[in-house]
C-alpha cells in the first residue's frame, strides 16, 4: 500500500539560509508527503541546529530526527536520533533510534531500531562518484527492522524499491533539487508512491452511478489512480460522480483526477486534472489550482511534449495511442512500441524529466515492453471495463507491472 511506504528527507550538510530551510522543512511535513525529516549537519555548531529547529513549528518537532547534537532531541521533544559512524551511541533517553547502514550484513545489528537506512541504493545525486554502478539490494525477508533506501533515490524509483522489500525511501539530493519548485517535488512524491502511478483507470460511464460501479471494481483490484472522464456530462453529473467516488478513493489510498474540469477540481476536492490537447492550457490551470493539485497533459508526439515541458505546469504526460482503440472518438496516429522508444530517447536527449503513462489500446502483455522502453505506467479504460471480472483484470495489470523491468531514462 502506498500509505505504508515512508518517505524521509535528509537535510543538506550546510545551513546556508536557516529561514528558507526551515520553511521548506515545514512545507514538506505539512504536505503529508514527507513522513520524517532528518537533520544532518555534521559541520554545523549546535547553536545553528538549535535555531533551525526553533524556526520549524512545534507541531512538527515530533517528525524531526537528528544525526548529531543528540542533546537537542530531548530539549525539543524530537522524534529520535539516527546513529552512524560519527555518532555511534544513542543516549539512553532517546525516544526512538534509527541507524545508518552501508551493507546488508550491518542490518543484523538493528533489531532494536525503528528503522535503518541502507546506502547507496543507486549512484548518489548529492555525492558525485559515490555508489557508481549501484543498484538496490534485495532486503532480506528476515531483516531485523524495516529498511529505508538511501542514495540516488528519486520518486520514480519508489516502485522498484518497494518491490525489493524496502519500507521507504530517503532523499537528500533530489528532495532539495532546485530544478523545480518545492510544490512540484512534493506532487511528484505523491504521484509516485508505490502502487499509484503504475495503473491509471479512466472511467467511461455516462452516469454517476455507472462511474461509481466502475471505480469500486478497479479499487477492489488494487488500482490506486482513477480519472473520471465524462466528456458529455453536465457539471452537476460530474460533481455527483466525484461525491460518490472520492470517499472510495480516500479509503483505498487512491488518487482521483478529473478529465478537463478544472473548476470542478478546485471545488470538489479532487486531487487534480488531466488536460487534453484541446482543453485549458496547463499554465492557466496551474494558476487556478495552485501548487497542491496534480496536472497531467496529453501528448501524441515529441513536439507536444516539448511544448508541455516548456510551460513547466504539468506533473506527468499521458502519451499515446499505442494502438487503435475505440474508447476515444478522435484518435491521434498510433505510435507503436518503436514510437515510444523514439520519444523516450528524445526526452532523454532533451533533459525532459516528466513521468509518462502510455495510453491507447494497452493490454497487460504490453506493460513490460512499455516499462522497458521508459514508461512509468499505463492508462486503461475499455480493456478493464469490458472484462467479465474487472477487478481481476485490474490485478493482471498490476501483476504485470510488478514483474516488469522499469528503467527511467528520460531525465
Amino acid at each position: 500500500m502506498a500509505a505504508d511506504f515512508k518517505v524521509v528527507a535528509i537535510t543538506a550538510p550546510e545551513c546556508a539560509d536557516l529561514a528558507r530551510e526551515a520553511a521548506d522543512i515545514t512545507a514538506m511535513l505539512a504536505s503529508g508527503e514527507v513522513d520524517f525529516v532528518h537533520i544532518r549537519k555534521p559541520e554545523e555548531p549546535a547553536e545553528r541546529v538549535r535555531r533551525l529547529i526553533e524556526l520549524v513549528p512545534e507541531a512538527y518537532h515530533g517528525r524531526l530526527r537528528l544525526h548529531g547534537h543528540f542533546e537537542l532531541t530531548e530539549e525539543f521533544g524530537l522524534a529520535g536520533v539516527q546513529v552512524n559512524s560519527r555518532c555511534p551511541e544513542a543516549p539512553q533517553w532517546a525516544r526512538t533510534v534509527t541507524r545508518s547502514c552501508h551493507s546488508v550484513e550491518e542490518l543484523a545489528g538493528c533489531g532494536t531500531m525503528e528503522y535503518a537506512t541502507l546506502s547507496p541504493a543507486y549512484p548518489s545525486i548529492s555525492k558525485p562518484g559515490y555508489g557508481t554502478g549501484a543498484s538496490p539490494a534485495e532486503v532480506p525477508a528476515d531483516a531485523a527492522c524495516p529498511v529505508i533506501a538511501l542514495g540516488g533515490v528519486t520518486p520514480e524509483r519508489f516502485g522498484e524499491l518497494a518491490a525489493k522489500g524496502y519500507a521507504g525511501a530517503a532523499m537528500l539530493g533530489r528532495i532539495w533539487a532546485d530544478d523545480m519548485p518545492l510544490g512540484a517535488r512534493l506532487r511528484r512524491i505523491r504521484m509516485m508512491r508505490p502502487g499509484r502511478f503504475a495503473l491509471q483507470y479512466i472511467t467511461d460511464g455516462a452516469t454517476a452511478a455507472e462511474v461509481e460501479r466502475e471505480v469500486a471494481a478497479v479499487l477492489e483490484g488494487g488500482c490506486r489512480w482513477v480519472q473520471i472522464r465524462m466528456k458529455d456530462a453536465s457539471d452537476a453529473v460530474v460533481a455527483d460522480a466525484v461525491e460518490r467516488v472520492l470517499p472510495l478513493c480516500r479509503r483505498a489510498g487512491a488518487l482521483l483526477l478529473l478529465d478537463d474540469r478544472v473548476d470542478l477540481c478546485a471545488a470538489t476536492g479532487a486531487d487534480g486534472v488531466h488536460l487534453g490537447k484541446g482543453d485549458m492550457a496547463p499554465a492557466e490551470a496551474r494558476k487556478i489550482l495552485g501548487e497542491g493539485k496534480i496536472i497531467g497533459s496529453t501528448a501524441n508526439s515529441f513536439t507536444d511534449i516539448g511544448k508541455i515541458a516548456d510551460a513547466q505546469a504539468s506533473d506527468y504526460l499521458g502519451v499515446g495511442p499505442l494502438r487503435f482503440t475505440t474508447t476515444k472518438k478522435r484518435l491521434a496516429p498510433t505510435l507503436g512500441l518503436d514510437g515510444y522508444r523514439e520519444i523516450f530517447a528524445s526526452m532523454a536527449a532533451g533533459g525532459i524529466d516528466l513521468p509518462v503513462v502510455a495510453i491507447g489500446g494497452v493490454t497487460p502483455a504490453d506493460v513490460e515492453p512499455l516499462r522497458r522502453a521508459g514508461a512509468q505506467g499505463v492508462a486503461v479504460s475499455g480493456d478493464i471495463r469490458r472484462a467479465p471480472y474487472p477487478a481481476g483484470r485490474t490485478s493482471e495489470y498490476l501483476s504485470a507491472d510488478a514483474r516488469a523491468v522499469r528503467p527511467y531514462t528520460h531525465k
